[in-house]
């Protein structure tokens, strides 16, 4: 899939409009590709949970 395919589908989930104005919703590490097969999700972006996301393939 490709990188702004995939922000878009989960933007139209969780719009950004309706996050909390303290969120910091939105992508907060992405791969310079354009095309992304693995995916990390977590709540708070921490040097561990990349790390761990990084060992097991993800590009964002």
């Amino acid at each position: 899939m490709k990188q702004s395919e995939l922000i878009a589908l989960i933007e139209r989930t969780a719009p950004l409009a309706i996050a909390a104005p303290w969120d910091r919703s939105g992508v907060q590490v992405a791969s310079a590709r354009q095309d992304i097969n693995r995916l990390a999700v977590c709540l708070d972006p921490t040097p561990e949970s990349i790390r761990i996301a990084l060992s097991g393939g993800a590009e964002m």
